[in-house]
């Protein structure tokens, strides 16, 4: 996720979150010398075909070094996610990331910046026997309840050929009770985001969003109530054009780092729901 999508975070985790529409068990523990360890399986319900992961992680405290993600699932991709916070740079991250499998080999480089005003991070992307180099930058900015971003993304030979494949600028407005959220991409797709909190157990929120060349647009409505502190159901509407659908969803803290949810999900004029579950245990 970059930056520029956090501008709606709030909005987003509300109306997206928890509606799970695929069965997910993951398992996390701590191996010999604190290496984090998580095993991953995920069942297609229509197909009930099975993908599964194993990551591992360790952090290297005193030099500021730590492997992110070392992983490996069973298409036989490759994935290695490394990151330096160097001390005579307060605020600055640098990473290494490669992804490899039977297609392609993909290594990126990644700068982040953190500061109590912004925050900035750019990412240089290279695919084995391309010529090209997709660099993806963005930012966000904070001051009270009032934040704004941007983001850009582009592809470069560093010679002639410079391409911007987009832009998007947002802002959004939170005061812990309402919060309204807007962003735009290119001025061609623009989106709207509205949450209000009722009271400590229940939350509603709003979406908006078009592209007027295509006439395509969808609306959202949905909220979220916490009857405990270990239980939160949630529910949606969603308009997209002529479709409409409903979910339902519903996850439970179980202990500390252990949780369920599960989902179901209808669209009118199918024959038969979607649904879904996650399990996370540690």
């Amino acid at each position: 996720m970059t930056l520029y999508e956090d501008i709606a975070e709030c909005a987003t985790s509300l109306l997206d979150d928890d509606f799970d529409s695929k069965m997910t068990v993951k398992a996390k523990s701590k191996a010999a010398c604190g290496v984090g360890v998580t095993s991953k399986s995920v069942i297609n319900p229509s197909s009930l075909a099975v993908a599964g992961a194993l990551e591992g992680k360790y952090s290297f405290k005193k030099s500021g070094f730590a492997i992110d993600k070392l992983a490996i699932d069973s298409k036989g991709k490759l994935t290695c996610e490394t990151s330096l916070s160097p001390n005579m740079v307060n605020g600055l991250t640098v990473g290494l990331n490669r992804t490899q499998d039977t297609e392609s080999t993909v290594t990126d480089l990644n700068l982040e910046y953190v500061h109590s005003l912004v925050h900035a991070d750019t990412k240089f992307q290279k695919t084995q026997g391309n010529e090209t180099v997709t660099i993806n930058s963005s930012f966000l900015s904070k001051m009270n309840e009032i934040s704004f971003g941007g983001k850009v993304d582009c592809t470069t030979d560093f010679k002639a050929d410079n391409v911007l494949q987009s832009w998007g600028l947002g802002a959004s407005y939170c005061d812990g009770k309402l919060g309204v959220f807007a962003t735009t991409e290119k001025l061609t797709n623009h989106s709207v985001w509205a949450t209000y909190k009722c009271s400590d157990v229940f939350k509603c929120g709003t979406q908006l969003t078009c592209v007027p060349e295509s006439k395509s647009w969808s609306t959202a409505l949905g909220g979220a109530y916490k009857c405990n502190k270990d239980n939160t159901f949630k529910a949606k509407i969603t308009k997209t054009n002529d479709a409409l659908s409903v979910n339902l969803g519903h996850k439970a803290t179980i202990k500390k780092g252990t949780d369920v949810s599960g989902a179901i999900g209808y669209k009118v004029g199918d024959s038969t729901p979607t649904y879904g579950f996650t399990v996370t245990l540690a």
